[in-house]
């Protein structure tokens, strides 16, 4: 929490920024500002990293829900990329994570909107990467583990608004990793690191979810948030990097900010 309100600063700095460029009188009924008001309580709720807030129902909290699915999707894209580079003991550590502790908490979610869940599926892909199985073998689990991971998700279903705040949660956890991570721009926790990595990834592939009326009614909205998100980049110049790192998560933080308030405009 400390770390969030030190950087804190520079996140109203881009939200300010983002109300300098409305004609929208400041006042205390100005709909702006009282977005930005509400995602600073975004920022300084209880949830710590993983979105692991004792507040939040994903029962009912779609946005949440299907920020939880993204961090799941986080996890498992990062440890295929481990496993098809040769880091092997990497690349067990996060197949691990989503079923040890990020699943049991989606199934009241999966019942509550009668949902089968992937369990099997995710299964078959830990063990076969615990096990060090063919690469060729991994990545057909792998498959077969996104599509029923689409089946639960259904990203089309939703509304823009919701799925672009679920972007913004997955951005969010993002910057919470990385902080862990990287510490004065040097890597301290390679695996927080790549977690943050895989959390944006799958962020910015979620854009390509939505569906055709939406792509279609929000397409200069959906163009800002993908270039905000692509300007990212430069914070992950490899999945296993040396050197000094870009350590600077405001950006990060004001990123997430932004994609909040785009999809509340909408």
């Amino acid at each position: 929490m400390v770390e969030k309100r030190r950087v804190w600063a520079g996140v109203s700095a881009a939200l300010l920024g983002t109300v300098a460029t409305s004609n929208t009188a400041m006042s205390q009924d100005n709909p702006i500002l009282k977005q930005e008001s509400a995602i600073y309580s975004f920022w300084e709720g209880e949830g710590e990293g993983e979105g692991e807030g004792g507040s939040v129902d994903l029962r009912s909290d779609h946005g949440e829900f299907l920020a939880r699915l993204g961090l799941v999707r986080g996890h498992l894209w990062i440890g295929m990329q481990l496993y098809q580079n040769g880091h092997t003991d990497m690349a067990k550590t996060h197949m691990k994570h989503p079923k040890d502790e990020l699943y049991s908490a989606l199934v009241p979610a999966f019942k509550a909107r009668n949902l089968p869940g992937f369990a099997e599926e995710l299964t078959a892909l830990s063990q076969s990467v615990m096990q060090e199985a063919d690469p060729e073998q991994v990545e057909i689990n792998y498959q077969a583990l996104q599509q029923a991971i689409s089946q639960n998700e259904q990203v089309d279903q939703y509304d823009a608004e919701t799925v672009l705040i679920s972007i913004a949660k997955m951005l969010r956890t993002s910057a919470d990793e990385y902080a862990i991570g990287v510490e004065q721009g040097e890597l301290v926790n390679a695996h927080e690191y790549q977690d943050a990595l895989g959390f944006k990834t799958v962020a910015l592939a979620r854009l390509n979810a939505m569906n055709e009326v939406q792509k279609s009614d929000y397409a200069g909205d959906l163009q800002q948030v993908r270039a905000l998100i692509d300007d990212l980049s430069d914070f992950w110049p490899d999945i296993t990097p040396e050197g000094e790192l870009d350590g600077d998560i405001s950006r990060i933080y004001a990123t997430a900010a932004r994609v909040e308030l785009i999809g509340m405009n909408l």
